[in-house]
């Protein structure tokens, strides 16, 4: 059972403490002493230390829900956004995040001569790079910039497999894409 006891912080003002039995009290009353600080003069620093942002839901979802240093604010149902208030640490992370663009690819079945072909997309934030995608040949197909490339997939074993050897004009791509600043991200590749 938690119990409260109101003490003086390192802040200088008076707050609670939550604990369990006399040992915890003691080892917390010791440490709101030592370097606590009070409800308020977190929340003060909270706010210096942070901005407003507005950011969309499944943003929201992917980078902020279960971190500490955010406070959620108003959804806007029109626009399918919310408002937060983000310590910059976290936000700075998730610019670099967001501007960042990664290398991908799927399984594109067999075209009509047999060969195997697999399609080399792009997530993120490819705007940037437009131009340079297109002069190395890849087009803006559902809502994505992406590459059919052949492949020849190594069947001898359980599970097929690409090697580097085989497969040139893939690495090529993949590396043509590196050197433009995307990050090579292959989670959606499985070979039948």
């Amino acid at each position: 059972m938690l119990r409260e006891s109101y003490v003086m912080f390192s802040c200088g003002h008076r707050d609670y403490i939550r604990y369990t039995d006399r040992s915890d009290m003691l080892i917390k009353m010791h440490k709101a002493k030592k370097s606590g600080i009070c409800s308020k003069c977190r929340r003060t620093e909270f706010y210096t230390n942070s901005e407003e942002i507005e950011v969309s839901y499944s943003d929201f979802k992917k980078y902020f829900e279960h971190h500490r240093g955010v406070e959620k604010g108003i959804y806007n149902r029109k626009t399918n956004k919310i408002k937060l208030r983000v310590i910059r640490p976290l936000l700075e992370n998730y610019n670099a995040r967001k501007e960042e663009a990664y290398i991908d690819a799927e399984y594109n079945g067999r075209d009509k001569n047999g060969n195997d072909s697999i399609v080399v997309f792009l997530k993120g934030n490819s705007y940037p790079i437009k131009d340079q995608l297109k002069s190395l040949g890849f087009r803006w197909v559902n809502k994505r910039w992406q590459r059919v490339v052949i492949v020849f997939p190594d069947y001898s074993g359980e599970q097929p497999i690409l090697t580097y050897k085989e497969n040139t004009e893939l690495v090529q791509v993949i590396e043509e894409l590196e050197k433009l600043g995307c990050i090579s991200y292959m989670t959606s590749l499985k070979l039948p």
